[in-house]
C-alpha cells in the first residue's frame, strides 16, 4: 500500500476539509502543521484543532504531526501537551534526547520529510485539491464504466425469411 497522502493545514477549517474528504474516501491520511508552527501558535492550539477534527470524524485514521522547527523547548512543550507526533530539527545531540523523551511518552518523533505534501494554503480550491490527492489511494474508487466487450452484436439472419414476417420491399 502506498504511503498515506500528506496535507499541510493551517487552521481548523482546512483540517475539517481533509478529515471530511478522508472520511468519504476511507483513506488514512497524514496531517502536518506548517514548518515551525509550534513556535507561532503553540502545542495547545494544535492539540485543540486536531481534537476537534477527530471528534467530528472519528472514523478517519490519521497521523497528525506538529512541526517544532529547530526549537527543542517547543518540542518538549508538545511532548508535555500530549501531541501524538512531532518533528524537530534541533542539533543532533538535542534531537537524540528529544527522540528518547518522545518515545518514552508515547509520542511519535518524526524525522525527515513525509514526501510530497499538499499545502492547503497554496491551492485556490482546497476541497477539489484534497479530493484529487486522495483519489489514487481510495480502494473503493472505481474507474468509469467501459463498454462491455463480452456481448456479441446481434446476428443478421441468413436464409429465407420465415413465413408471416415482413420483408422490406
Amino acid at each position: 500500500m502506498p504511503p498515506s497522502p500528506v496535507f499541510i493545514v493551517h487552521d481548523l477549517a482546512q483540517a475539517r476539509i481533509v478529515f471530511a474528504a478522508a472520511s468519504v474516501a476511507r483513506v488514512p491520511i497524514r496531517i502536518e502543521s506548517a514548518p515551525g508552527a509550534a513556535g507561532h501558535a503553540g502545542a495547545g492550539w494544535w492539540a485543540a484543532m486536531i481534537a476537534a477534527a477527530r471528534h467530528e470524524y472519528p472514523e478517519v485514521e490519521a497521523v497528525c504531526v506538529l512541526d517544532c522547527g529547530e526549537e527543542p523547548g517547543r518540542a518538549l512543550g508538545a511532548i508535555r501537551e500530549g501531541i501524538e507526533a512531532i518533528r524537530c530539527r534541533a542539533r543532533p545531540k538535542a534531537r537524540a534526547r528529544l527522540k528518547a523523551l518522545a518515545e518514552a511518552a508515547g509520542v511519535l518523533f518524526v524525522t525527515g520529510k513525509a514526501g510530497p505534501a499538499l499545502d492547503l494554503a497554496t491551492v485556490p480550491e482546497p476541497n477539489a485539491a484534497v479530493a484529487a490527492r486522495l483519489a489514487p489511494h481510495n480502494p473503493y474508487e472505481r474507474p468509469p464504466e467501459s463498454p462491455r466487450r463480452d456481448r456479441q452484436p446481434p446476428q443478421k439472419s441468413r436464409g429465407k425469411p420465415r413465413r408471416g414476417t415482413l420483408q422490406k420491399g
